[in-house]
C-alpha cells in the first residue's frame, strides 16, 4: 500500500476517489482536525496516521419483529 502524508496529497487522493465535495460538505458545517483517504491501493493523511484497528464482521440474523411485539404486550403476573 503507497502511504503519503500531507493535505495537498490527501486532497489529490479524495478528488481521484470521488470523495472531495463529500469532505468538503462536511467541513462546512464541523471542524475536521485530520482526514485519512483509502482508495484502491493508496492511502493519504493529513497529520496523523490512523491507529491499526481490527473490524469485526456483523453476524447476520434475522429477527421476528411480530413475535418480539406481541411478547411485550403480554402482561407478566408475578405473584409473591
Amino acid at each position: 500500500m503507497k502511504v503519503t502524508k500531507g493535505k495537498k496529497e490527501t486532497w489529490g487522493l479524495a478528488k481521484k476517489g470521488g470523495l472531495d465535495d463529500g469532505i468538503a460538505k462536511i467541513a462546512q458545517y464541523f471542524d475536521i482536525k485530520d482526514v485519512c483517504v483509502i482508495v484502491g491501493d493508496e492511502m493519504s493523511y493529513v497529520d496523523e496516521r490512523p491507529r491499526r484497528v481490527h473490524r469485526v464482521p456483523a453476524i447476520p440474523t434475522t429477527i421476528d419483529y411480530k413475535e418480539v411485539i406481541n411478547k411485550t404486550k403480554e402482561q407478566k403476573k408475578y405473584y409473591k
